[in-house]
């Protein structure tokens, strides 16, 4: 039969031709799987660096607006004890009078 024998080596021929290729494809698909973990690294510490720097700037913004606003409100107490004092000594006089009265 020498048709069948042309026939096993015909099939022989492209299951040599199969397993070529899908050592090829492997090997890409190994290379490229390297490439893009490589990249997604990179990547990753470029963004957590990002992500430290601006975590830093916000955190500096605000602990000086908290800052800022705490020296705000401290002006803003004293003000009002100032306020408050000048109104009990305005009402000071007429508290005395209303005293002397009973």
């Amino acid at each position: 039969d020498t048709n069948t024998e042309a026939l096993k080596k015909d099939i022989d021929s492209l299951n040599a031709k199969i397993d070529r290729n899908t050592e090829a494809l492997n090997a890409k698909i190994d290379t490229n799987t390297e490439a893009l973990n490589t990249k997604i690294d990179t990547n990753t510490k470029a963004l957590n660096s990002k992500m430290d720097t601006n975590t830093e700037a916000l955190t500096t913004t605000i602990d000086t607006t908290t800052e800022g606003l705490a020296t705000k409100l401290d002006k803003q107490y004293v003000v009002l004890i100032v306020i408050f004092c000048l109104t009990l000594f305005n009402q000071f006089p007429s508290v005395i009078a209303a005293l002397r009265k009973h």
